[in-house]
Parts: structure tokens; sequence; C-alpha cells
């Protein structure tokens, strides 16, 4: 199924202030970016097809191999990929000796997660994969139902404080042009969008969340 917090934030990248921030923010030598837990990959393809131009390397991951395998496949499907560097590989985040010798610890400039806490033990899986792979002036963003409507959302947010990450935080998502078309059933489940950098990260502009809001 197609979750509602991975259409939110590829719509997200695909705003045009998104892109121009992603620009100016990592100019310079090739990126890194990686999805974790992405299922069907939606929004790390969305950043791939608006914001990956060739200077990034980006990198689809989930922990079951078939939605490897799907996900290989409709990318291989879309046009907009065509000339970016996109790879989808296993990663399962609480067993990745084999994907970290591949790739290298904190070697990644962006890393995304949409819904990947839902179960209380998911949280610690997390937050372990982006100390594990986040570069040191790296960016980490989670889009998550509220800690009401998915279990672990409230540990993750606790794991958060207590490892002195650096994060802000939008609650409950409500910009019509994000949300439109999104099932009946899913509007009342409101999101958080974490905006997540190491503590001795340098300070960055953020990105443009004000547009996440009606």
């Amino acid at each position: 199924m197609v979750w509602h917090s991975c259409l939110v934030l590829g719509r997200w990248f695909s705003r045009a202030e998104v892109a121009r921030w992603f620009a100016d923010t990592f100019a310079g030598a090739t990126r890194r970016f990686l999805e974790i837990g992405g299922g069907n990959c939606i929004a790390g393809m969305a950043f791939a097809a608006q914001i990956g131009d060739g200077k990034w390397d980006v990198v689809l991951t989930d922990a079951d191999a078939e939605a490897v395998r799907n996900t290989m496949y409709n990318a291989s499907k879309q046009d907009s990929l065509r000339n970016r560097s996109v790879r989808c590989e296993t990663l399962d985040w609480n067993a990745d000796e084999d994907f970290c010798a591949r790739h290298g610890a904190r070697t990644f400039d962006v890393i995304i997660g949409t819904d990947v806490v839902h179960e209380e033990s998911m949280a610690p899986g997390v937050l372990r994969a982006l100390d594990r792979y986040l570069a040191p002036d790296g960016l980490a963003i989670v889009v998550n139902p509220a800690p009401h409507s998915r279990g672990g959302a409230a540990s993750f947010q606790k794991l958060l404080d207590e490892r002195a990450w650096r994060v802000e935080t939008h609650h409950g998502i409500s910009n019509s042009i994000l949300c439109v078309g999104i099932e009946e059933e899913c509007e009342d489940v409101p999101l958080d969008f974490y905006v997540i950098r190491r503590r001795e990260t340098i300070d960055l502009d953020l990105p443009p969340m004000q547009n996440l809001g009606k």
C-alpha cells in the first residue's frame, strides 16, 4: 500500500522552493541520498526526479527484498529517472553489516524515512540507522504520523531528545497542496515532519518548512 506520509514528502520535494534550497545548500561535489524503510520508495524517487541531478547518488532501500524488487521495476519505468544515479538495495537497519561495508558509515548527506516508526520496536532501529549513515554535516528528514496515531512514535521523539540530536519539528501537516487526494481514512492522521541533524553540525538554514501548514 501507499502510505500518505510518503506522498506528502514526495510532493514537498516537488516544490520549486524546496528544490532550490537543496541545490543551494548541497552545491558542489557529488552528494549522497539514502531512503530507509522506503517500501515503494515514492518519496525517494520524487527526490531523484526533482532534485537528484547528476550530482546526487540516490540509494533507495527497504528491509523486504520483494519491496526492493518492486521499487527497481517502478524506477526503471520512470522517464524522469533516466540519467539519474538511482540504486535500489536491501537494508535492514538491525542487520546491516553488508550494506555498511559497501557504502561506509556516515557517508550520506541526506537521509529520509516516511512512516518508518509504526511499532514500538522500530524507533531504536531508525535512530541507529541515522547515527550510522548520516554524514557529519548531513540532514535527515522523517515524516511520521503523530504519536497518538502510531505505535513507537512517542518513543522516537523521546530517543531524539535523549541522544542529543538537533531537531526541528512541524506538527500536523495541513497544506492542501501536499495533502489533496489522500484517502479519507487518512485525513484524521496528523503527520509530524522532523528535520534532524547531529548536535555538532554547523548551523545551516532550515529547508522551507513554512509551506507545510495551510
